[in-house]
């Protein structure tokens, strides 16, 4: 029976190969994006899961006391590590992360790295296995750890177990380091992973503080005795916010948190400064959405098509009947059908995952969350199962069902006909259309949103502006010395921190009685004017004045009008256990990314003994040969240390590649919605003109023209497509300006111009797609359809 009804059933499929092709291929597409997303969705939802001591593994966090709430941060003082393992008998053991950009030599060649740092019960702890060494070296500060990838980098094919790399973390601390152990390369669901770490006794060979209540690890994690209460631990914990706010006043917190380790990516995007790497939860529900619409639509094509295409089986719908086929026999034969074009169209859209989309998902998230392993990914090949037997049986049944009721007498005398369904098929066409409708207008609206952002005001003047870090005073001052000299120079400004990149947070500031919240920028006094950072009121540094260095800071409008004054200039701010006097009042500018708000901004200029970065403004025609000169002087200067040039215009280059990666989704989405429809209305038109050849050729007996006739089939599309954009103009506008609002801080507004694009677009499609197949009939000559009445 079985082997009748598969062996039918391919007969039927392969006789009907244009129909059967596009729908395999509409629905492997579908299946495609669903598949590639259901990896990245579950490998976010599952991260860290892989460590065997997950469920006793918290890392610890801290709240901080903002002006109008609170704030996660992610980083803890490097005391409280060890304090909680000394203080609680549920900690088993505690381990501190940390991380010092270095450069690291082997031989001739020297590379700019991230270093990590842990204590010596990491390997304890995690499950970060070892592909060779000894874990328990990590107690030895002379001993790094590679990750495969970085073995293979610095020593190719010989074994990297004994060999010494020289790393670099500035002039004074400089170690020779031996390989102790190659970890094995992590899986994609670590939250954090790293390359090249070293024992935490390295860090306190490199700072006397690393210990201390004021000093600030990247991450501290406890691992609790296995049943211990957590909440209890974290109650306890808030003991010690008392012991670090004596020793740091002007950094207050208000009181520790933990999360478990599977929580971490999870919480990511509500937290600062965490060592995670997590995904914007309404980003992964906006995936979730997309992916269902692209399924439904190529399942709507599909029962589409299968109704449509009914006409077709009239005859062997009556024979089978006759013969006493029940219809419970003719729904196992259409649901067959339906499976197997499922089937096959999964193994196409696994494919079509693996080869093109997975990839391309990649490059958007910049990482390598998605990847296929279907014999060992036990979820992948459960939801693979159920996708199918979901699709086959969802989209085949109310045409199977439909079908099954055809009578036999009806068939045979030539009264039946595909009337019944025309209701759902028109339901089914303008839900297909809307979906493809909806992607369009996103595709548009994101597009306009990328352009608003690339042409937005960021509050400072970075064109034609580098930017070179240092680690010393010395190696400062000798650049600028160089650059000095070199034509093509217009100004040079030092800073500690970089505007757009990096700052001093969450410093207490008080004035007139009250207690703010704000963040620092500590700059040169040429810095304002090097960037063209407007001037709102009063002035701006002097570097003729010693006390602006020692008395003065600038504020930017957010913390003026933050703190309600109309006139800043002259107000005292006590910062640090010190009184400075407000000179100047800067224009608002994006400090960490234009995705959010402007910050509530101190800038307080330093001596150059503080400066780190260089900015140096370059005149227009002479930047390539500015940019050669720094290179050739920084290997004349430094030559054990890579040199790294940034460009003060690019500082938001991974927001811009971010916000181009969210337009380039949405208009890959949009040409795959549309070429679903496209080949949806071609298998539909195909199917109606077929059984109205002799309505169409009588027609033209009677006079009417080719453009007349395409119109009689064009116009119900026409007049669906207007249906499906007033039912989800609406909906796209209310869900398209919330997922705006989640994401962005600010947004170019939604306007007429996205749905009025949508719309042409949409009625151009239908016209060549639909008017492709028409022309051809109404061009023939109308004896050919006539030939046998």
């Amino acid at each position: 029976m079985f082997k009748n009804y598969l062996r039918t059933a391919v007969r039927i499929l392969w006789r009907n190969r244009l129909h059967t092709g596009i729908n395999v291929l509409g629905l492997s597409m579908g299946i495609g994006v669903c598949l590639t997303i259901f990896v990245f969705i579950y490998t976010f939802i599952s991260q860290d899961e892989f460590h065997a001591n997950a469920a006793d593994i918290y890392m610890i966090g801290h709240v901080k006391p903002v002006n109008n709430g609170e704030e996660r941060w992610g980083f803890t003082p490097a005391a409280l590590g060890p304090a909680l393992k000394e203080q609680l008998p549920e900690v088993k053991r505690s381990v501190r992360i940390d991380n010092f950009d270095a450069s690291v030599r082997y031989g001739d060649n020297v590379f700019k790295e991230l270093i990590w740092f842990a204590d010596p019960g990491f390997f304890d702890m995690f499950t970060f296995p070892l592909v060779d060494g000894d874990p328990h070296a990590l107690v030895d500060p002379s001993a790094i750890f590679l990750s495969e990838e970085k073995a293979d980098k610095y020593f190719g094919k010989e074994n990297a177990l004994g060999k010494t790399l020289t790393v670099r973390i500035d002039p004074t601390h400089k170690y020779d380091l031996v390989v102790r152990g190659i970890i094995r390369k992590a899986p994609r669901n670590a939250s954090f992973s790293f390359d090249l770490l070293c024992g935490f006794g390295l860090v306190e060979a490199i700072t006397p503080k690393a210990n201390g209540w004021d000093y600030s690890v990247a991450a501290t994690f406890i691992q609790l005795s296995p049943g211990s209460n957590a909440k209890a631990v974290e109650s306890k914990i808030q003991n010690n916010i008392a012991t670090y706010n004596a020793v740091n006043p002007d950094r207050l917190y208000k009181s520790f948190y933990i999360d478990n380790v599977v929580d971490l990516a999870k919480n990511s995007n509500r937290t600062r400064g965490d060592i995670s790497r997590g995904a914007n939860p309404n980003g992964l529900i906006a995936l979730a959405i997309i992916a269902g619409l692209l399924m439904l639509m190529a399942c709507f094509n599909f029962m589409n098509n299968m109704i449509a295409g009914s006409a077709r089986r009239f005859k062997e719908i009556g024979v089978r009947k006759v013969l006493g086929g029940q219809r419970r026999q003719l729904l196992l034969q259409f649901l067959g059908e339906s499976l197997i074009v499922s089937f096959v169209a999964l193994l196409i859209g696994l494919g079509l995952a693996e080869a093109a989309f997975a990839p391309f998902m990649n490059t958007l998230i910049d990482g390598h969350w998605i990847s296929f392993d279907i014999f060992s990914d036990y979820p992948l090949l459960i939801f693979m199962g159920l996708l199918v037997a979901a699709i086959g049986v969802i989209s085949g049944l109310y045409p199977s069902l439909y079908m099954s009721t055809f009578q036999p007498v009806k068939i045979f005398c030539d009264l039946q006909q595909v009337t019944g369904n025309k209701f759902m098929t028109r339901v089914l066409v303008v839900l297909q259309f809307a979906i493809c409708l909806f992607a369009i207008v996103a595709a548009i609206v994101f597009k306009i949103n990328n352009d608003y952002f690339t042409s937005m005001d960021l509050g400072f003047k970075g064109e034609q502006v580098a930017v070179v870090n240092f680690n010393s005073a010395e190696e400062y001052e000798r650049f600028e010395a160089a650059m000095l000299r070199t034509p093509g120079v217009d100004r040079i400004a030092g800073s500690l921190h970089q505007a757009g990149r990096s700052q001093s947070v969450g410093m207490t500031m008080e004035t007139e009685g009250n207690t703010f919240q704000t963040n620092m920028m500590r700059v040169g006094t040429d810095y304002i004017e090097t960037l063209g950072i407007g001037i709102e009121e009063g002035r701006s540094f002097d570097p003729a004045l010693k006390t602006d260095e020692e008395q003065s800071v600038m504020i930017n409008q957010t913390l003026a009008s933050q703190l309600g004054w109309q006139q800043s200039a002259g107000k005292v701010l006590r910062i640090e256990g010190k009184e400075y006097s407000v000179i100047g009042v800067v224009s608002d500018f994006y400090t960490r990314t234009f995705m959010r708000p402007v910050e509530p901004m101190v800038i307080k200029a330093i001596p150059k003994a503080s400066y780190r970065l260089m900015s140096v403004k370059m005149q227009p025609d002479k930047a390539d040969e500015v940019v050669a000169a720094m290179k050739a002087e920084w290997k004349k200067l430094t030559p054990d240390v890579p040199f790294e040039l940034g460009f003060q215009d690019k500082v938001f280059e991974e927001d811009f590649v971010e916000n181009e990666n969210i337009k380039n989704m949405f208009i890959y989405v949009a040409v795959m919605t549309m070429i679903i429809a496209a080949m949806g209305l071609f298998a539909l038109v195909s199917m109606n003109i077929a059984r109205r050849t002799k309505e169409i050729g009588i027609r033209k007996v009677l006079g009417a023209s080719a453009p007349h006739i395409m119109n009689l089939v064009n116009r119900e599309f026409y007049v669906l497509i207007i249906i499906a954009a007033a039912l989800i103009f609406p909906i796209a506008y209310i869900a398209l300006n919330g997922l705006l609002n989640s994401i962005f801080n600010s947004h170019a507004p939604i306007t007429m111009v996205p749905f009025m694009g949508a719309v042409v677009a949409m009625l151009l499609l239908a016209v060549l797609t639909v008017g492709s197949r028409v022309y051809k009939i109404a061009t023939e000559n109308p004896v050919n359809a006539l030939r046998y009445e």
